[in-house]
């Protein structure tokens, strides 16, 4: 899913680009666009935790991601079975990334709206949008 949710991160600069070239009404369509965008943000925060706070050195709970990272990273040449701890914090970051997956299906499916609807006003083509 990381991928994914990168590759609609990307997508979201031509987005606004496509968007403010339109010679027509774009109300809607920026809002969808924001609305994306904020959804976006959230999922990163989820996914990767905050900027701000690992800037400002405050202490934050491990994001999946993290927890993944170290697992790996402890193990990577361990010959040993998995700790208690690294099998625990495994099943706590698949607790966790229920809900970032459910979010990134529903951004999928906003963005897809968004790349539907640019299509039927004529905005410029945007990376991965086809047009049928």
């Amino acid at each position: 899913y990381s991928s994914i949710f990168s590759e609609i991160s990307n997508k979201i600069k031509y987005f606004e680009v496509a968007i403010l070239r339109l010679e027509k009404p774009m109300g809607e369509l920026l809002s969808d666009l924001n609305e994306i965008n904020e959804a976006s943000r959230e999922i990163r925060v989820m996914l990767y935790g905050d900027n701000v706070k690992r800037k400002l050195d405050m202490q934050e709970i491990p994001t999946p991601s993290a927890r993944v990272g170290i697992i790996a990273s402890e193990q990577k040449y361990s010959t040993s079975s998995p700790t208690e701890t690294h099998i625990n914090s495994f099943k706590i970051a698949k607790e966790e990334f229920v809900p970032i997956k459910t979010k990134v299906d529903a951004l999928i499916e906003k963005v897809k709206s968004l790349e539907d609807k640019m299509k039927l006003v004529g905005a410029a083509y945007t990376p991965g949008r086809f047009e049928n």
